[in-house]
């Protein structure tokens, strides 16, 4: 087996394993909602004939909850939850607490998840976002570069180290992973709270983790923030920490004309993230068609 955080094979990812399992809910916006590849060759060997037909899988789920005093038969109300968030969300209204630092999530029963049946809404909703599955990739890293650029403009947080290695790697990043060299990243995420940024840590770990495990270290050095599409409120953000900055700020801003294609083009190689509608030949293009 070979589960993976990604939103779609790249790289290596698929070749090896007798099964891949896909987490696009982790990606996309839909409530839930698991992808599973595999050959039929290990079909066959294992005797899994029973993944070709819903209604036994049904049948396997339901003999299974009753063995888990599993109760939920469905995910009705974690799917209207799911849509209320959605549309308050639309509205500019965010009710979702943010966690402190040190925060564990512990599960108290197996009703803690939701139902593994794949639902009407989250079917589709997948079916409709993986026919624009390269555009909802280009989001995922806009909104990483995004991140990096408005919390690196605050001095209290100027210094925290992003990981850009997928836009190198030409992968889709799961979360904007943020770490932090000077060890006092709590106090870096507590400033990003009060300013309602919707930070997170992960992953939570069980109660007989030792205190001086590696991964009881390395998450208190890690937090996350999503990237799911935010686009619109975060240039809102940079906008606003710019024209304060702008307010604050003793320094004169000049405007210099340019007339030549060589000044242009020197600037030009300075900007990181260019794009061709910035370029000078792209301008010309355009005043000839006007």
């Amino acid at each position: 087996m070979a589960p993976t955080h990604c939103i779609s094979p790249q790289n290596n990812i698929g070749k090896y394993g007798d099964f891949i399992i896909y987490s696009p809910y982790k990606f996309l916006p839909i409530p839930t909602g698991a992808i599973l590849t595999t050959s039929l060759e290990f079909i066959k060997k294992n005797k899994l004939e029973i993944l070709f037909n819903s209604k036994d899988q049904i049948n396997l789920l339901k003999k299974n909850f009753i063995i888990l005093n599993f109760k939920k038969n469905n995910n009705f109300i974690h799917n209207s939850i799911w849509i209320l968030k959605k549309i308050l969300s639309k509205l500019n209204l965010n009710f979702n607490k943010i966690q402190d630092f040190s925060f564990e999530e512990k599960l108290e029963n197996s009703d803690y998840f939701w139902s593994p049946k794949l639902d009407y809404l989250s079917k589709n909703l997948l079916s409709r976002y993986a026919e624009n599955i390269e555009v909802e990739k280009e989001k995922r890293l806009r909104m990483l570069i995004l991140w990096k650029k408005l919390i690196l403009q605050f001095e209290e947080t100027k210094n925290l180290d992003f990981d850009i290695s997928f836009i190198n790697n030409n992968q889709t990043p799961y979360f904007a992973i943020i770490k932090d060299s000077e060890n006092d990243l709590d106090k870096k995420y507590n400033y990003l709270k009060k300013k309602k940024f919707p930070i997170l840590t992960w992953p939570n770990l069980p109660n007989d983790i030792s205190k001086d495990s590696f991964s009881l270290k390395l998450r208190k050095k890690i937090f996350f923030l999503p990237l799911h599409d935010q686009t619109s409120k975060v240039l809102k953000l940079l906008n606003k920490h710019t024209k304060d900055n702008f307010k604050n700020s003793p320094t004169e801003i000049y405007l210099n004309k340019i007339d030549y294609k060589d000044e242009w083009e020197k600037y030009f190689k300075k900007v990181t993230f260019s794009n061709i509608l910035q370029s000078w030949d792209y301008a010309e293009s355009q005043k000839k068609k006007i």
